[in-house]
């Protein structure tokens, strides 16, 4: 069965999709077949592996929207696309997913779950199923993928306001628990951030004093590679896996397996 982590935050720009690229790149490069799923209307991950015209081109029930149509009779096996690298699958959103980003979908009833049933059905063909959120907390995207998901991590830049959007993460965690009790939290992690910034260092201390170990120990830098990796269209791994942004990526994602691990040990301990 498939570990599936939601990454998700409360304000765009924090380095959400561009994590879920490299964080799954490097999954798959061990090995591990990795599915990625696009819950946010933007689709850009989706471009990223099919192109802008490969996804313009969707029929809505080869997309992730089909799951939330009364509509349509959704097949997982449209919804699972192959990418042109080995071990990497996406399931696509596009412009179909807009008409679904409806505010407080914690009243919408059963339409809550359906990822969560599309991600049991796929669960046993994967690794690892990744699933890159809308940039906004409050919404029915990342609500069901929270519902969705085994884990759930957050990138946040060491800026004021995107330390100021937490409160919203804790709440719609809270919430989706409801529903999901065996979500976990495994924390927060620092992107883009810069080096020999003042602001930057005060603010990553600031943030660790009060979220100790909610906070992951690998912080991404802000780096070259990285956009150049975009560019080129390929998890930076792939791209260059001698480059320092690549090395440090690949330690936040076998951070994210310690803390998975830890958790379930000390679930079995309970």
């Amino acid at each position: 069965m498939a570990k599936s982590i939601a990454c998700f935050a409360n304000k765009g720009g924090t380095g959400k999709t561009t994590s879920v690229v490299n964080i799954g790149g490097i999954y798959a490069g061990q090995g591990a077949r990795t599915l990625m799923i696009d819950m946010d209307p933007q689709s850009s991950l989706s471009k990223f592996f099919l192109g802008s015209d490969g996804v313009h081109g969707l029929y809505p029930n080869q997309t992730v929207a089909s799951l939330f149509d009364e509509a349509c009779i959704p097949n997982p096996k449209d919804l699972v696309h192959a990418t042109q690298f080995e071990n990497i699958f996406v399931t696509p959103a596009s412009e179909h997913l807009k008409k679904h980003n409806k505010p407080e979908p914690y009243k919408l009833g059963e339409i809550q779950t359906v990822l969560r049933d599309f991600v049991s059905d796929v669960s046993d063909q994967f690794d690892f199923i990744l699933i890159d959120c809308a940039p906004d907390v409050s919404n029915l995207p990342t609500r069901a993928s929270l519902i969705a998901a085994d884990y759930a991590i957050a990138p946040i830049l060491p800026e004021r306001f995107s330390v100021q959007a937490i409160a919203g993460v804790d709440t719609e965690l809270a919430r989706a628990r409801d529903i999901n009790n065996r979500l976990v939290f495994l924390g927060y992690f620092l992107s883009q951030r810069r080096s020999r910034l003042g602001l930057h260092d005060a603010t990553e201390s600031n943030l660790r004093s009060v979220q100790g170990e909610r906070v992951f120990e690998t912080v991404i830098p802000q780096a070259v590679a990285v956009a150049e990796a975009q560019q080129m269209g390929q998890p930076i791994t792939i791209y260059d896996a001698s480059t320092s942004a690549a090395k440090i990526t690949a330690q936040l994602a076998a951070e994210i397996l310690t803390r998975i691990a830890n958790q379930n040990q000390t679930r079995r301990a309970a």
